[in-house]
């Protein structure tokens, strides 16, 4: 007996031996052919500047960003409805309409789950958002990705993260997002991400609080801009070819505290919940009774005569906004410059916001320079789902699902287009 417990013994530990043995031969393969990949591309580094507007370089003449334009090509950006942080930067991220990518605003609430969604709720729970973000496609295809506090791109989206990433907070450094961009480019080969992407809220916190016309935003913008001077300079120190994207999620509309409506003001039947965004209002029914009223609660909304478009989603036409258990059911959209605030309304304030659609200023910039641009090809106007497809072009990536994002669109602004 003693001898079989034995020989059971040793053949297991032949086994596990062969199997370490195998396991760290395929893990050695595949992690070769990832460095091999991630050395043979030009890194691309792709910078968002939250609320930075499509005419901020020549309201605010920032020098080192103005220097990237001249040597590259800008466009118009053309953010999804809402015009909101994380919707847009989302879609920036899976080249999806929010309502396939399921980040349907900043704040929203689901029928479905009969739970609220707020910013960054994807690190805890990665099953709020859907389709293949940019860096897990690169990751996928043998690349290696790095994200400084993009949004959501520290949830384990389709089970994986990037090879490199942080965990948000508000508070952070934005020169220690610099500094350590700088750092994964200085690496070897072996570890070095071929795609690189990060985050800067300071230019939209200051839109804000200031407007865009405030001194307080040319700060914001002069100060943002001082730190991609020095990206640029170490890209040329380290002699390392990049293309480099500057990319917003929208723009910004100067508002007045005189215009706002408080949520306070809007009936809330029984059976509702209501989610207000500064720029709209969701009303969502939770059961069949509130469903059946619908139709008056749009009615008495309609009474109060408010500089706002009411519509059943059925009634909506948004591109890419459709029906869901997030959508809402009875969708108020406010008219520029009109918002709603759920806080004490101070009157004579001026500030600023976003989340309209259909004007120019919530236009966002899009500046791209490197050896894959040329300033000789220009195009006008560029969707916030056409940065997936632009990515992956140039990372040589095959996209392997369907996007709402357009190769086509893209090409025009490609050097190596014919």
């Amino acid at each position: 007996m003693r001898e079989g417990v034995t020989l059971v013994q040793r053949f297991h530990s032949k086994f596990t031996l062969l199997a370490a043995v195998l396991l760290t031969a395929v893990t050695s393969t595949a992690h070769s052919a990832q460095t091999e990949q991630s050395a043979n591309v030009t890194p691309v580094i792709v910078i968002s500047l939250d609320g930075f507007r499509h005419d901020y370089i020549a309201k605010f003449n920032p020098p080192h960003i103005s220097q990237l334009a001249e040597r590259g090509t800008v466009a118009h950006l053309e953010p999804v409805y809402p015009s909101k942080t994380f919707p847009n930067h989302i879609s920036l991220a899976t080249g999806l309409y929010p309502s396939r990518h399921g980040i349907i605003d900043n704040y929203f609430y689901d029928t479905e789950r009969n739970d609220f969604y707020g910013m960054g709720k994807g690190y805890d729970d990665s099953t709020w958002l859907d389709g293949i973000p940019i860096w897990n496609l690169a990751e996928q295809q043998g690349l290696r990705a790095a994200t400084y506090f993009w949004p959501e791109s520290d949830a384990r989206v389709n089970g994986m993260s990037p090879s490199y990433f942080y965990r948000y907070s508000h508070n952070a450094s934005p020169k220690k997002r610099i500094e350590q961009i700088i750092r994964w480019l200085q690496q070897p080969d072996e570890s070095r991400p071929a795609l690189i992407m990060s985050y800067f809220h300071q230019i939209d916190s200051a839109g804000h609080r200031h407007g865009p016309n405030g001194a307080g935003t040319r700060a914001a913008v002069h100060y943002i801009d001082g730190l991609i001077g020095q990206l640029v300079d170490e890209l040329a120190r380290l002699e390392l070819e990049a293309n480099i994207i500057l990319v917003a999620d929208h723009g910004m509309l100067e508002t007045r505290s005189d215009d706002a409506i408080h949520v306070d003001t809007l009936p809330l039947p029984d059976g509702f919940e209501r989610v207000h965004n500064s720029t709209r209002v969701m009303y969502y029914a939770k059961n069949d009774t509130a469903k059946a009223q619908l139709s008056a609660l749009k009615q008495q909304l309609d009474s109060l005569e408010l500089a706002v478009d009411i519509n059943t989603i059925d009634a909506m036409n948004r591109a890419g906004y459709q029906e869901s258990s997030r959508s809402g059911d009875l969708i108020i959209d406010a008219r520029p410059p009109v918002t709603f605030s759920g806080r004490e309304i101070k009157p004579g304030r001026v500030s600023g916001t976003h989340g309209y659609s259909g004007i120019a200023e919530m236009d966002a910039a899009f500046i791209a320079v490197g050896p894959a641009f040329s300033p000789d090809r220009k195009i006008e106007r560029l969707r916030v789902i056409d940065v997936y497809p632009l990515i992956a072009k140039l990372l040589d990536l095959r996209v392997v699902e369907p996007i709402d994002g357009n190769e086509n669109a893209i090409l025009p602004l490609l050097e190596t287009t014919e």
